[in-house]
């Protein structure tokens, strides 16, 4: 094993199958720190909205319905949800989307749902709120 000087920076280096070394980055002690100063700042733009699985609640997104399409998507949420009910009083036009959607709807544990298994969660609607025109910025309600 080879002996560093005190001072020498840091590398991190993997090595591929035929034993050469590639340098991926290197850092020193100011970097290290810089580095775990930032993780917490890092970790808060990580955190995301929480889903409250098998609850009837309010939401509100756009759906898509189309060839092998049928999804929601949430403000708010990064992610599309099949949507598994709809109510039968509802009128649903085959490519006449995307459009706003307020709900009353029950969502599912993330899973495999949909056509080919494409979608993380389902979403059961019981009762549609507002029924509009697509929104640029769906989490803020437009004035009417």
């Amino acid at each position: 094993m080879r002996v560093q000087p005190p001072n020498y920076p840091r590398t991190a280096c993997t090595i591929d199958p035929l034993g050469s070394h590639r340098l991926l980055f290197t850092f020193g002690k100011k970097m290290k720190n810089l580095l775990l100063a930032l993780i917490p700042f890092l970790l808060i733009g990580c955190a995301s909205v929480e889903i409250e699985e098998n609850k009837t609640l309010r939401y509100h997104g756009h759906y898509n319905v189309g060839f092998e399409v049928n999804e929601f998507k949430p403000c708010g949420i990064d992610e599309m949800w099949w949507i598994g009910a709809w109510p039968e009083e509802e009128k649903i036009e085959f490519g006449a989307s995307p459009e706003y959607l307020e709900v009353f709807g029950t969502v599912t544990p993330r899973g495999r749902y949909g056509h080919l298994g494409a979608y993380k969660r389902e979403i059961h609607i019981y009762k549609i709120i507002v029924r509009d025109i697509p929104r640029k910025d769906c989490n803020q309600p437009e004035n009417k």
